[in-house]
């Protein structure tokens, strides 16, 4: 008897280390179909991305599941019956897409991961309830677009958005003006953001130093901000934002955390939506 005790409860360990060892879940045909599917399309382009199944489940319309998959790092929610993808579910009501706003917040980011010291740019105040941390290239379009937007969110909102330097390489001179911009307010203590992100640039450094020197009245700052552009002090700012920004996977600008929801290009419902939520949980 002792024996047979002995086996059960051996089978049962083994068992339990079998289930803990595999996927928390059993996926359905549909999901893995889909996934195959995706990936197989990712392979045919050429392209070094390899797309995870993280979970899926029934879905309230009849035949669909929701099926959620990760994409070198960042999680999106779709529905399938396996010959069609819905990739959006609008609320009636409210305009929200049901699965975007599930996404958000399967890729929140914990704001421990961002500094917030004295090198930052902060659009309102530094106290806000609410914090919003902003990565941007003063050449990226839809940087530019979203731009007037956030410089008014703190009249509406209790927020403090901290400006952080992603210039992309496939911009010319993207570079060029995240320095300009720390070297200018190093050297003056002025914020140029605004007139950089409102003003088009062309020519060679010199030029584009000097024209930002003189549209902004800058003249008797203008050898220490030469100096400046390319000093240690300001490129390693520079790295310091880019490396935080690496750090969470970031592939485009704009890329804003609202209280570590993530959002990607100039989406101002999706930051409305988080922001009325977040302003109603302050106050709850």
């Amino acid at each position: 008897m002792g024996k047979i005790k002995t086996i059960a409860i051996f089978a049962i360990i083994i068992l339990f280390s079998i289930s803990v060892n595999s996927s928390s879940y059993a996926s359905s045909k549909i999901a893995t179909g889909f996934v195959n599917k995706l990936q197989s399309l990712f392979d045919k382009r050429g392209l070094p991305v390899k797309v995870k199944l993280i979970n899926d489940k029934p879905y309230k319309l009849e035949g669909f599941r929701e099926v959620v998959i990760d994409i070198k790092g960042r999680k999106s929610v779709y529905l399938t019956n396996g010959k069609l993808i819905i990739p959006a579910v609008i609320d009636q009501n409210t305009g929200v897409n049901l699965l975007k706003q599930e996404a958000l917040l399967l890729n929140k980011v914990d704001m421990k991961r961002f500094s917030f010291g004295q090198y930052n740019r902060v659009i309102g105040k530094k106290d806000a309830k609410i914090k919003i941390v902003l990565f941007s290239d003063f050449q990226c379009p839809y940087c530019r677009r979203l731009w007037p937007y956030l410089v008014n969110l703190p009249k509406t909102y209790n927020v403090a958005v901290y400006e952080k330097n992603y210039p992309l390489p496939f911009h010319k001179d993207a570079m060029l003006l995240a320095k300009i911009a720390e070297a200018v307010r190093i050297a003056s203590g002025k914020k140029i953001n605004d007139y950089l992100n409102r003003n088009d640039f062309s020519g060679g450094n010199k030029a584009i130093t000097k024209k930002v020197i003189k549209d902004n009245k800058l003249g008797k700052y203008a050898e220490k901000i030469n100096k400046l552009i390319d000093s240690k002090q300001v490129k390693e700012i520079i790295s310091k934002d880019m490396a935080e920004g690496h750090s969470v996977d970031i592939t485009g600008t704009p890329t804003l955390f609202i209280d570590g929801y993530r959002v990607t290009g100039a989406d101002v419902r999706s930051i409305e939506m988080i922001l009325k939520q977040e302003t109603k949980n302050k106050k709850s």
